[in-house]
């Protein structure tokens, strides 16, 4: 929804990928907040956002059942 040098003002300088350029949280709170007019904000956004070698399988609690009338 932003281009990223909104959140992150190094990105057009940056010459590789694994440059995270973390903007600080304030900067990030101004769109990640609780509300309705909000960005998500839950754990995962900031600490596993970039980072998907951290990403571990969650076995599903829930089960479905399909009713056909």
């Amino acid at each position: 929804m932003v281009v990223c040098s909104s959140c992150h003002q190094q990105a057009s300088t940056s010459k590789l990928a694994s440059d995270v350029l973390p903007p600080g949280i304030k900067a990030c709170q101004t769109c990640h907040h609780s509300g309705e007019e909000a960005a998500r904000s839950n754990c995962s956004e900031c600490h596993q956002y970039h980072d998907w070698n951290k990403e571990e399988y969650v076995e599903p609690k829930l089960t479905a059942t399909v009713h056909i009338p």
